[in-house]
């Protein structure tokens, strides 16, 4: 069965592809979404992807069931050495749907690099318009920020804090720290409150900010969730549509493919569809359209771990708020051949809307600017084989030595006063603690409260924790314990990025030019986190929209699809 003709197929239904349906539907293209996951539709939205604490990421059914995820450091020692589950969204609205709606940009170092790199016209000053466009900052105003887009920007701000994040305000501001009320502001390096996509009451991704009843309304769009696409059509070198697998197997022909897929399932397609390094798709047994060596190259992902604390009872966030509050802080590790306000840091008061959790605050650190470099592979030439994904986290000694040093800069700042004197006990969480403890409805509430009324004793709380509580003191004294649980507690993040890379038409390991169109081809783009030649100091979700909100005005100056 084949299709009407569309001016364009948008693979892919997540943060990018979300953005890209409205855009280029305003002007009466025909569009045709196009997203394997379920739907969720105005007024008929799940709670647990409204909630405003990220619930949603204890529904399997709204992720990618990835087998062959390799961290790089399976083998690494320790006790401590937790399960880390990394997902990739299958859901209308992709990682906004599930992730903590973290709101930051990035710095404008970030995207000059990029432009300097090959990607002209993804300068600061050529992006900086495009996140004024889709805000709606309500704490801040000027040049910088935008009042009038379809994503809120929010922050809990001071008068509204828990103890805890009073008292952790006055620690990094006693460790050297500045003070920003403004983590999108002009200053890289400090602290203040965290920025989030979302109102008081839910969240705000893509799908409900961008995919409106108004715009689903468009007789020129069409959103088709719960179909997976197979690959794509060629012609040539052209992309004439793809093939999904309803009706057993139809096609939607289109004059332009865009792919949105994210960062693992864009450079799995490409694979899947002959277009990548030519010796791994004859291993495969795949027939070559294009070779393409950068596809499913540069694999990115910001490392992080998190140490918990046990907090008293004066420090808590209130129960009655679902939200995380939390300070975000960003400074540079001094680490030879690491770039300026390279590491992040992150401090909660609560690590779940639940009895038990509002107990448990947190202490993070990410690499915002990770050397090391992984891959997508395709497994076989099945569709609906899932790749195979090598992250190769902490592969560079320059991220090893600045994670061991974040721990220690963690377990340092649970040690200063006044910091110490909020916390009973500090240690290793389970990954999965904040799911467990968030859950809704009687019986979870239940065995919350017994959890919570356990913990605040002493010896029961001890019990509890068993080999995963620290002994700061000790360790800051033992700097080689420290290294060996970094290397033991380090997990992935949530935001992958780089395996279409963009950059220089001239360059071989360009997948995509700075227009988003795949080298070599023609009728064929990619659009979503992939394309990023680096990983921005920042949580992916807003630059990601930003990116589609760039590219969409990069695709319609084209004016190639009719």
């Amino acid at each position: 069965m084949i299709e009407p003709i569309a001016d364009y197929v948008i693979v892919g239904g997540g943060t990018a592809g979300c953005v890209l349906a409205e855009r280029l539907s305003r002007d009466g293209s025909q569009v045709v979404l196009v997203e394997a996951g379920p739907d969720t539709p105005p007024g008929a939205t799940p709670a647990n992807i409204l909630d405003i604490y990220p619930s949603s990421q204890a529904d399997p059914s709204y992720f990618w069931p990835l087998d062959d995820v390799k961290t790089g450091l399976e083998q690494a020692g320790g006790v401590f050495r937790p399960i880390w589950r990394f997902g990739q969204a299958r859901v209308l609205g992709g990682g906004g749907s599930v992730m903590g709606m973290i709101a930051l940009r990035g710095l404008a170092s970030d995207y000059d690099a990029w432009s300097s790199s090959g990607c002209r016209g993804w300068s600061w000053a050529d992006v900086l318009p495009y996140f004024r466009c889709l805000e709606a900052d309500v704490d801040f105003t000027g040049e910088l920020h935008g009042i009038s887009g379809p994503i809120p920007i929010r922050r809990v701000m001071p008068q509204h804090w828990p103890q805890f994040l009073h008292v952790a305000s006055r620690a990094l501001a006693e460790q050297g720290h500045q003070e920003l009320g403004d983590m999108n502001g002009e200053v890289s390096c400090g602290f203040g409150p965290t920025p989030k996509s979302c109102t008081p009451a839910e969240r705000v991704c893509s799908a409900q900010a961008y995919l409106t009843q108004e715009v689903r309304s468009r007789p020129n769009l069409r959103v088709r969730t719960g179909v997976r696409v197979r690959q794509i059509v060629f012609e040539g070198k052209r992309a004439t549509g793809v093939v999904i697998d309803a009706d057993g197997g139809s096609q939607i022909p289109a004059r332009t493919v865009i792919l949105s897929a994210g960062a693992i399932a864009s450079p799995a397609l490409l694979l899947r569809s002959g277009v990548g390094p030519a010796d791994q798709l004859r291993s495969a047994g795949i027939d070559t359209v294009s070779d393409l060596p950068g596809v499913g190259a540069n694999l990115q992902n910001h490392p992080m771990l998190t140490i918990a604390a046990h907090l008293r009872p004066e420090m808590r966030q209130s129960r009655a708020v679902r939200e995380m509050c939390s300070l975000w802080l960003r400074y540079s590790s001094g680490v030879p051949g690491c770039p300026e306000a390279d590491m992040a840091g992150n401090i909660l008061a609560s690590i779940a809307p639940s009895a038990a959790a509002s107990g448990i605050g947190g202490v993070g650190a990410t690499i915002y600017k990770p050397h090391s470099l992984g891959s997508v592979r395709l497994a076989s030439a099945d569709p609906y084989a899932a790749p195979e994904i090598r992250f190769n986290l902490l592969s560079d000694d320059r991220d090893r030595q600045r994670m061991a040093e974040a721990l220690a800069r963690c377990l340092g700042f649970l040690a200063q006063s006044p910091v110490r004197e909020a916390v009973t006990d500090v240690f290793i969480p389970d990954p999965s603690w904040p799911m467990r403890l968030g859950g809704r409805g009687p019986l979870p509430a239940i065995k919350n409260e017994i959890v919570a009324k356990a913990l605040d004793i002493g010896l029961l709380r001890r019990h509890l924790l068993g080999r995963n509580r620290l002994d700061v003191d000790a360790l800051l004294r033992d700097r080689s314990a420290v290294d060996e649980i970094a290397l033991a507690i380090t997990g992935l993040g949530g935001h992958v990025a780089g395996t279409c890379r963009m950059g220089d038409i001239e360059d071989p390991a360009t997948v995509v030019d700075p227009c988003c169109r795949v080298k070599g081809m023609a009728g064929l783009r990619v659009i979503d986190a992939s394309i990023m030649p680096r990983l921005v100091a920042a949580n992916t979700n807003l630059p990601v929209q930003m990116i589609a909100e760039r590219a969409a005005d990069l695709v319609l100056a084209d004016g190639n699809v009719r």
